[in-house]
């Protein structure tokens, strides 16, 4: 039998990749940006003062949300009520030979 060495080393804790899940869109590919930091110029200090920039996140990001619910949203089908009574229409007993039994349906 071959000796073997015993070897320690430090054990570190595994966690799986995003396992506390705390909002429902934490895994969406887009992700909101406003259009003012996409701008190569620097920030307007006047539009600072003003909370123009501020108005434009809001505005930008309502719309966005917007977007993204209608993206989202269930697709409801209308009942077809008349489809529903035709497939449930009694129908004629065309098998039965007999006279009696077509006249009493």
């Amino acid at each position: 039998m071959a000796n073997v060495i015993p070897e320690w080393s430090k054990s570190y804790l595994k966690r799986p990749r995003n396992n506390l899940k705390s909002h429902v869109f934490i895994d969406e590919k887009i992700k909101f940006k406003p259009s003012f930091e996409n701008d190569d110029c620097p920030p307007s200090m006047s539009w600072l003062l003003g909370w123009e920039y501020a108005r434009q996140w809001t505005k930008e990001r309502d719309e966005f949300y917007k977007a993204r619910e209608d993206r989202n949203k269930p697709k409801h089908i209308k009942n077809d009520y008349k489809k529903w009574l035709e497939k449930r229409k009694p129908k004629d007993n065309f098998y039965c030979k007999a006279q009696g039994v077509n006249k009493l349906l």
